[in-house]
């Protein structure tokens, strides 16, 4: 049981960390109200892991998700630049599922592909 709950925390985090990602990759064609209501679902999904019912084994994990959706709503509700903001969110979640001992999506473009 204690397994299944580790996989699916960890689960949860790293399709938080994909939802970044995606975005992070398609955020240069889009317009900053799009980017942030994006941005906001981005939130309400690290809410619904925030208020469930996890292992006390993951508390430090859920403060740094909780400083993560702060950060990020923080800059939406201030309007501040998004798009300098969201890379700083995809590494931060990267380096809490690394830390859960997941699976990291950290595979991105090369500079080559991105040009």
């Amino acid at each position: 049981m204690l397994n299944e709950q580790s996989y699916k925390f960890g689960h949860q985090v790293n399709l938080v960390l994909t939802a970044v990602q995606h975005l992070e990759e398609d955020m240069h064609g889009m317009g900053l109200r799009q980017l942030a209501k994006l941005c906001e679902g981005i939130v309400n999904q690290l809410r619904r892991i925030l208020h469930t019912q996890w292992p006390t084994r993951h508390m430090s994990h859920l403060k740094e998700l909780q400083k993560v959706a702060v950060a990020l709503m923080d800059a939406v509700e201030k309007k501040d630049d998004l798009r300098e903001i969201l890379p700083a969110i995809a590494q931060e979640l990267q380096a809490v599922t690394s830390k859960i001992g997941g699976k990291v999506n950290d595979l991105q473009a090369t500079e080559e592909e991105k040009a």
